[in-house]
């Protein structure tokens, strides 16, 4: 996300960390995407602070939310004990209000 001023991020907030899934899960992070100076958009990157407290939710291929969760201060989250298949991620709707 990059239209987030950053004084609008909570002050927890804390470096962004590329996910590591690891068997049987789906992780991911959500930050605030822009670097001082340039980057690489889509990459985290060193002065990209995680976005804390953003729900996120898990989707089967066919819509139906199988899982939530909300992000830590570094925006990483995290889905453990999912089956093998297709899945979304998607920020819910409640981050935003």
């Amino acid at each position: 996300m990059t239209g987030i001023p950053p004084d609008d991020l909570p002050a927890t907030a804390k470096q962004a960390v590329a996910p590591k899934a690891s068997s049987n899960q789906v992780a991911g992070v959500v930050w605030r995407d822009f670097s001082p100076g340039g980057g690489t958009p889509g990459k985290v990157e060193p002065q990209e602070l995680g976005i804390p407290g953003a729900a996120v939710v898990l989707k089967d291929p066919n819509g139906k939310t199988v899982g939530s969760s909300k992000t830590g201060d570094d925006g990483a989250f995290t889905f453990d004990n999912v089956p093998a298949g297709s899945y979304t991620v998607v920020a819910s709707s409640s981050t935003f209000a």
